[in-house]
């Protein structure tokens, strides 16, 4: 009897022991389904910028950089003189308007000594005694002049990047309150492949300053090898779900961003980042934002508001639905969201519906 009792203990022992076994294997499996590439960042080289560009970087004086509608290549500009003030032992300030790109920083600057704050933190600065060698501020436009009498108070070296639609008496109230700010602009440096601009200049007809043959020309000639927007016609949601899979698959290690109209929104359902997260993370790691998410890891997949993608540069652009989404989105804002793709531009509408 005490032989049987032992006999079944041990067995059950054992049984635990397989059990736990298994479960460890289980959740390594899980973690790896659950682990994918992460966004890369690509820092400009100094071969890719023009005299302009590097004398922005370069100059030991505060700058504002005016841009034409492309953040991302102001942004990369500051970023590149942060990382040099970080090489003369500096400490620095980043002001910048969006959680996702604050993400992005933080993760692409970990050993870079430097503090960021969003536009709608600023004012937790007048409660901290701290002083920085200098003050970056992304997308200037966001901020008030009051804002920017408290950043002069932390530091007067403060340099800043503008769009160029800004009100000229704004922006003469900003440069009145930093004398020593030298100005550049920003237009043609890390620009999308000609295929890509040929197509995205369409949404903005009458913009004198994007439609410029030279930049056109100089696009053609640089020859980026990116291939010419993709128009998918299906009949039904499950076969745009399935050529997305296939094209995000073709593209494993890329940047891969899909951008819809709306963010979580019950009546506008069919065109939400979380109607297309919840598909797509069934069959690929992929990372979804808006306002109010926070990201904890962010994937080479993405999927995001035609607003939020213009922070990050794009390998392959997928656009469910375009022809509805085309008409909820404003033509400046597909711009900018086109502006950032590297290769690949993917269209998605139904074959019954016509692309004007």
């Amino acid at each position: 009897m005490d032989d049987k009792i032992i006999t079944t203990n041990q067995n059950n022992k054992l049984a635990l022991e397989k059990t736990k076994n298994l479960l460890e294997i289980t959740n390594k499996v899980i973690e790896n389904k659950r682990y994918g590439p992460k966004w890369q960042f690509y820092l400009p080289n100094d071969n890719s910028l023009c005299r302009v560009e590097s004398r922005a970087i370069n100059s030991k004086e505060p700058i504002l950089i005016s841009y034409d509608f492309v953040i991302y290549n102001a942004f990369l500009c500051l970023l590149k003189r942060i990382i040099i003030n970080n090489l003369r032992c500096e400490k620095s300030l980043l002001i910048c308007s969006c959680e996702l790109l604050k993400y992005r920083i933080k993760e692409t600057l970990e050993n870079i000594n430097i503090d960021i704050y969003l536009n709608n933190e600023i004012e937790k600065l007048n409660q901290i005694n701290l002083h920085y060698d200098g003050i970056f501020v992304l997308n200037g436009l966001d901020l008030t002049i009051d804002n920017y009498k408290l950043l002069k108070e932390i530091s007067p070296n403060i340099s800043i990047s503008i769009e160029n639609d800004t009100s000229i008496s704004k922006k003469n109230n900003i440069i009145s309150l930093f004398p020593n700010i030298v100005q550049f602009e920003v237009k043609e440096v890390f620009f999308c492949a000609y295929e890509i601009y040929d197509f995205a200049i369409k949404f903005l007809p009458n913009s004198s300053i994007l439609i410029d043959k030279k930049l056109k020309d100089k696009l053609k000639e640089y020859k980026a090898g990116a291939n010419k927007p993709y128009l998918h016609l299906v009949e039904s949601f499950k076969k745009e779900l399935e050529i997305i899979n296939d094209i995000i698959d073709e593209n494993q290690t890329s940047n891969i961003a899909i951008v819809l109209p709306y963010k979580k929104d019950k009546i506008n359902y069919d065109l939400s980042v979380d109607k297309y997260h919840k598909e797509l993370f069934k069959t690929h790691n992929c990372s979804k934002y808006y306002d109010g998410i926070n990201i904890n890891k962010l994937y080479n997949i993405l999927i995001t508001t035609f607003e939020n993608i213009q922070y990050l540069k794009v390998d392959c652009l997928i656009i469910p639905q375009f022809k509805k989404s085309k008409e909820i989105v404003e033509n400046e804002v597909i711009f900018k969201a086109l502006s950032n793709v590297e290769n690949e531009l993917h269209l998605f509408q139904k074959n019954t519906e016509r692309l004007d």
